[in-house]
């Protein structure tokens, strides 16, 4: 059995029915995939969300703790790189620069990639 069903990036929203953007939006899909679909959807946004949040939380503390006293902690000895990632929005921070952060600063592991704080197991936020 196969159905017809709207592509879910292609939906509007009307009185709670989803109306196709056009004909040409339709796929032949079966159910099973259809759900595959939207399964893999809602991870994918999900994903890239948490890595925005991510992304913040590392700009915030790398202001908090600054360019130049990271360039002398990090392996990264670039001032104006961290400076780069605490302000230029543009720019995406990278991995490196992540695990750098986390080597030199354990204590803001949790709150880096969870946004949670445990002062008994000496997990911090910049705020604290």
């Amino acid at each position: 059995m196969v159905l017809t069903l709207p592509v879910p990036c292609a939906f509007r929203h009307y009185s709670k029915q989803f109306v196709p953007l056009s004909w040409t939006d339709k796929l032949f899909v079966t159910p099973q995939r259809y759900r595959q679909i939207i399964r893999q959807t809602n991870y994918l946004s999900l994903f890239l969300e948490l890595l925005g949040m991510i992304e913040e939380r590392l700009r915030t503390l790398v202001r908090h703790i600054g360019a130049a006293r990271l360039a002398e902690m990090t392996a990264i000895k670039n001032r104006r790189r961290w400076q780069t990632v605490a302000t230029d929005l543009k720019v995406k921070a990278r991995v490196e620069d992540l695990e750098e952060v986390l080597r030199v600063f354990p204590e803001y592991e949790l709150w880096i990639l969870k946004g949670e704080v445990d002062d008994q197991k000496g997990q911090i936020s910049p705020s604290d």
